[in-house]
């Protein structure tokens, strides 16, 4: 069993730090629960659109799209709610294998594909409308995801838990949400120049698409991480979880990380 990182409350930076923490610690864990969420959907294109812009294959054949959207999508939602639930075991110091993650996700799969297509419906229609309200219902549903998961409640007690735990806390989690992503897009955008090169020599974009692929399933588990710490610290800034956690409130059915 891991030693637990110091369960506290932590300012933006240092729930990334944490992150990057708890991602050194057990990296090729995190890497293979991203490559099995995410491999399939990198096969599925490949053989779809092999070195085919996807714009060009979109335009010559719209309908090869769907079948990669799906795929991408499931395979997004249960990378990260695997990623939650395996994070969630090592931050608080307990035993968890990854094939224990697996099991204890996959039941909740429909309701995770349930929130998560109704949480991004609401968030696009915030974007396209004025991007502040977008922005503002990104910060309330951040812990959606993290809710079904680790308290197993349903679709709409994950949003309103969620929304209850943003509650005067929407800067701090917009600037911890922020900052990972930005981090992420920042190795995207070098890999992309590595990308551009390969396109430009061999004149086919599967080279980008690989590297694309292999990228998120390296570098992807971090925003998983940030986003299970996160919730964590949101919870003991507004229930004092800490306390409750240090005097064996973990007991609970209500603040158990199930199947650990």
């Amino acid at each position: 069993m891991s030693q637990p990182l110091d369960f506290r409350a932590r300012s933006v930076s240092e729930i990334v730090d944490a992150a990057f923490q708890l991602y050194r610690r057990d990296a090729l864990q995190y890497i293979l629960a991203a490559a099995v969420a995410y491999a399939p959907v990198l096969i599925l294109q490949t053989l779809l659109f092999g070195g085919m812009d996807l714009t060009r294959a979109a335009s010559m054949s719209p309908a090869l799209l769907l079948p990669s959207y799906v795929v991408a999508l499931v395979g997004y939602l249960l990378m990260k709610a695997v990623l939650v639930h395996y994070s969630a075991g090592v931050y608080l110091g307990r035993g968890v294998d990854l094939g224990a993650s697996v099991r204890a996700v996959l039941p909740r799969l429909p309701a995770i594909l349930v929130a998560g297509l109704l949480v991004w419906a609401l968030i696009a229609l915030g974007l396209v409308l004025l991007i502040v309200p977008g922005l503002i219902l990104f910060t309330r549903f951040f812990a959606v995801i993290q809710v079904l998961v680790l308290e197993q409640g349903g679709v709409g007690n994950a949003i309103s838990r969620s929304m209850l735990l943003s509650r005067e806390r929407k800067m701090h989690i917009f600037g911890t949400l922020a900052l990972v992503y930005f981090i992420y897009f920042i190795g995207s955008m070098a890999l992309g120049v590595v990308g551009s090169i390969a396109l430009f020599m061999t004149g086919t974009q599967i080279i980008t698409m690989i590297l694309g692929g292999v990228y998120a399933i390296v570098a992807y588990p971090i925003i998983g991480i940030a986003e299970m710490v996160l919730y964590y610290d949101a919870r003991i800034r507004a229930e004092a979880y800490d306390v409750e956690l240090m005097a064996g409130g973990l007991s609970s059915p209500a603040t158990s990380v199930p199947a650990l």
